[in-house]
């Protein structure tokens, strides 16, 4: 699998039991209202199946590469006002 974020700094993750990434706010005066990821940039039969955020589980259906928005309930955006985890599985 192939993460990259807006700055094209990437991860690349071979172990088909997943993975959990953490993502940090650092601006105390930024409110984090949701992620945007994209899937399936080197190849639509390694992106990952679903993503796990706060407990939800998002579904991922490919059929070529695409950015996918996973906006926050209000709850979750309290919650994410420093980090927040977000887990993906091939």
């Amino acid at each position: 699998m192939l993460l990259c974020d807006v700055f094209y700094s990437c991860v690349i993750y071979l172990q088909p039991n997943g993975f959990n990434i953490e993502i940090t706010n650092t601006n105390p005066r930024v409110v984090m209202v949701g992620v945007r990821i994209q899937i399936g940039c080197q190849s639509v039969e390694k992106a990952p199946s679903f993503v796990e955020i706060f407990g939800r589980v998002i579904q991922l259906t490919l059929t070529r590469n695409r950015w996918f928005d996973l906006p926050f309930t209000r709850e979750e955006s309290l919650t994410a006002d420093k980090k927040f985890s977000l887990f993906s599985m091939c």
